[in-house]
């Protein structure tokens, strides 16, 4: 993932998504509702297995969504998904589960 300089870099630790990652919310709008639902069960701190169940779906097909949300969204890592999930609404308090 590339960033624009360090400011940047600093704004996404601090969780400023929409500083740190212009039209980030845009890129979020445009996943398919699995991909969406999918991110947002990673925010409450779902595993894959866990989602599978949730969605009635297969691990394999689980690893698959993840994939490409990410890919598309631009993020390295999971735990980068699980905060813009949070930071952008798709996940609060009251929906998180325990991991």
């Amino acid at each position: 993932m590339q960033q624009a300089d360090s400011s940047a870099e600093d704004s996404k630790a601090d969780g400023k998504w929409a500083v740190a990652y212009p039209g980030i919310e845009h890129r979020v709008a445009t996943l398919s509702d699995t991909e969406r639902e999918v991110l947002r069960l990673i925010g409450g701190g779902l595993t894959d297995q866990q989602i599978a169940e949730e969605l009635h779906l297969s691990v394999r097909s689980v690893k698959t969504y993840v994939s490409r949300m990410m890919a598309r969204l631009d993020l390295d890592e999971r735990e980068q998904a699980a905060v813009l999930a949070r930071e952008t609404g798709l996940v609060n308090e009251r929906n998180t589960h325990d991991a």
